[in-house]
């Protein structure tokens, strides 16, 4: 849901989005000219020296964090960030502020997104813990952006967005999916992640 924009798929634009990765962010990246095959997306983070480039896409829409010296203007739905660092902190803070609960969204260490809470290592559903692994938990998170986007996550976003390299083949992505339904069931008494064909997955109302 954190697209990492440059004006080609550069050695800054993968360390960032690893580093997204690492932090438990769902992120992808891709060249200006690519955006439009990597939807769903909520963020974009790229760098000052091609912010232009990035606002001069159809995507006017999406919030953009810029990293770097130069001029941002922010008047186009955008905001500077000095360092790496700060634009991970800005987006995190970003999606909190627009996903999250507006009543009860302010934990300390975690966000309530209805009906699931998020901590650092775990969620609950209606406060039933689930413990995922950190692939399990990645997808969980873009499942719930998708979701609430109306829309599926295919196998070929959810590769780009919770893999890192070249993993996550239908197979791997379908024994995640099946393993985090399994734990969910276990902690909730069903599994809400559902799948329709030549679309893709999808979590349940509940």
């Amino acid at each position: 849901m954190i697209l990492v924009c440059d004006s080609e798929v550069s050695e800054r634009a993968v360390d960032l989005r690893n580093a997204l990765l690492d932090l438990g962010s769902p992120a992808c990246v891709s060249p200006i000219s690519d955006i439009k095959n990597h939807t769903p997306f909520c963020l974009i983070i790229t760098f000052s020296d091609v912010f232009g480039e990035v606002r001069r896409t159809p995507f006017d829409e999406v919030f953009v964090i810029a990293i770097g010296e130069g001029f941002i203007n922010t008047a186009l739905n955008a905001i500077q960030a000095k360092t790496q660092e700060s634009a991970i902190s800005m987006a995190r803070d970003y999606l909190r502020v627009k996903y999250c609960d507006k009543h009860n969204g302010g934990y300390c260490n975690g966000a309530f997104v209805p009906p699931f809470y998020f901590s650092e290592r775990f969620f609950e559903i209606y406060s039933n813990m689930v413990a995922p692994t950190e692939t399990e938990y990645l997808i969980f998170k873009f499942l719930v952006f998708c979701t609430k986007s109306s829309v599926y996550a295919d196998v070929g976003s959810i590769r780009d967005y919770c893999f890192s390299g070249k993993g996550g083949d239908s197979n791997v992505i379908a024994a995640h999916i099946s393993s985090l339904n399994k734990k969910i069931h276990e902690a909730y008494g069903k599994k809400i992640i559902k799948s329709r064909r030549f679309k893709g997955y999808y979590i349940e109302k509940i």
